[in-house]
């Protein structure tokens, strides 16, 4: 009787044990990441309105994958230009991308933005957890034919690395990470930032998990299906013109 109680409790130990050195740590509940944004927004110094307070998702799909892991984000504007904040749940966090305008979306984790100023250009920046940047722009045409290998995505490559400013920072803690970004308006076509002050954005996301074959897809907009250049489905954003200003 004697043995059995204790193979029992050695049973129970043992699950227990393995409990706690699960891979998969605990994750933020929803209201923590209001107040994580809370946070992030403050320790920005920035207290204004947002223009928007959105929640990526996979609407492309009829309910989220079991290992989606929710982001909020936020855009404001202030004297110099656009600012976009990022609160990022993720259980595994790393992008090994070391330099300016790696390919990202290839290396780990990584929160994408988008920003359309005219028909003619549009801008994506990534931003990665150890705060490593892709700066692109695009015109609707050459980024098809980027897409279809007749030109070289190098050629809609940012090459200024002070285009935009950004500071990611990483909760390991809490398992979430966090995005502040910059987009300056001197550094946007100035004729287009002039003439035309109804914008479009987007935000999206790639979330890798070591082990995992594909990354998990997340973004802003009702794409019906995940093609974040989709920008017909990108949300609007009016500015005050300039001359108003």
């Amino acid at each position: 009787m004697r043995n059995a109680v204790f193979t029992h409790l050695l049973f129970l130990m043992v699950l227990l044990i393995s409990a706690c050195r699960s891979t998969k740590p605990v994750v933020l509940q929803a209201d923590t990441l209001s107040s994580a944004m809370h946070k992030h927004a403050i320790s920005h110094n920035i207290q204004n309105k947002p223009f928007a307070e959105l929640a990526l998702k996979q609407a492309w799909l009829e309910e989220h994958e079991p290992d989606f892991m929710p982001t909020l984000t936020r855009i404001y504007e202030n004297t110099e230009g656009l600012v976009v904040l990022a609160v990022i749940r993720d259980r595994s966090i790393y992008n090994s991308a070391d330099r300016l305008n790696q390919k990202t979306w290839t290396t780990g984790d990584v929160f994408e933005i988008f920003f359309e100023v005219s028909e003619d250009l549009y801008y994506e920046f990534h931003v990665t957890p150890e705060n490593q940047n892709l700066l692109l722009r695009w015109d609707p045409a050459h980024f098809k034919k980027v897409r279809r290998g007749e030109a070289k995505f190098e050629s809609a490559l940012i090459d200024d690395p002070s285009f935009i400013q950004s500071k990611a920072t990483i909760n390991t803690d809490d398992n979430y990470w966090t995005v502040y970004a910059l987009i300056p308006y001197q550094a946007l076509d100035s004729n287009a930032v002039a003439t035309n002050p109804n914008w479009r954005f987007s935000f999206a996301r790639y979330d890798t998990t070591v082990g995992e074959d594909q990354p998990v897809l997340s973004a802003t907009p009702d794409y019906p299906e995940a093609n974040f250049h989709d920008r017909e489905r990108w949300h609007p954003l009016s500015l005050v013109p300039f001359s108003q200003r």
